[in-house]
């Protein structure tokens, strides 16, 4: 029994290393778009997805009394939240509204989901951690919408391999944690999760990371 324990004591605090590295990632994206005004190629569905996985798992994470997954995605939260706000300070005047608009209803769709954990607590813990696991797939999932962009123009800008890595590590991590605990909602979001950042991977070694010359001018034009 105490290995069990300090198994999952040293696994849960892998856990948090990871996923605090996976959502700090994001930032050196935002560091790149100030300076710039432009958000060049990126795609704002990853850190929106981000953004509402974040608070969705953070809600599971006091529900079901886990406290490393509060304290983690709570991080993520923040991280998340600042990437959107310079996103959109950066994004063309059309774009901004639009996304602007979607993360309002995001943000409304979590607040239902809190008002249901305070009515009914245990019928919360079954729905906020289906909801979880679907926005889990979803975070891994939405880079992969560039994928037709990237093997057509074989250039993989409007993809983020620091946070692709870092998925990968932490899915991995999370898919140990939600075996240990035997929690479904935990463990096979992760282990797909861990597929998906894999084949987003792939991409950066069969294109490399370096953006393509008409990428390149496309940015400048902007």
């Amino acid at each position: 029994m105490n290995e069990n324990e300090n198994l999952l004591t040293a696994v849960s605090a892998v856990c948090t290393v990871l996923s605090l590295a996976m959502f700090a990632s994001p930032l050196s994206d935002a560091r790149q778009w100030a300076p710039s005004n432009s958000v060049g190629q990126r795609a704002f569905l990853p850190y929106l997805s981000l953004l509402l996985n974040c608070a969705v798992w953070s809600l599971y994470g006091w529900l079901s009394a886990q406290r490393t997954i509060v304290a983690v995605n709570a991080f993520g939260l923040v991280t998340a939240s600042i990437c959107i706000s310079v996103y959109l300070r950066n994004s063309a005047p059309l774009a901004r509204a639009r996304y602007e608009q979607h993360t309002m209803a995001a943000l409304l769709g979590v607040l239902l989901l809190f008002g249901l954990g305070v009515w009914d607590h245990v019928m919360a813990v079954q729905v906020v951690g289906l909801v979880a696991s679907m926005l889990s797939i979803a975070v891994f999932a939405s880079p992969l919408a560039q994928l037709a962009h990237v093997v057509r123009t074989r250039d993989t800008s409007s993809l983020s391999f620091v946070l692709a890595l870092a998925s990968a590590a932490a899915s991995a991590s999370w898919t140990a944690f939600g075996y240990l605990v035997q929690d479904s909602h935990v463990l096979l979001p992760n282990a797909l999760g861990l597929a998906l950042s894999i084949a987003q991977l792939s991409l950066f070694v069969f294109f490399g990371t370096s953006p393509s010359r008409e990428t390149l001018k496309a940015e400048q034009v902007v």
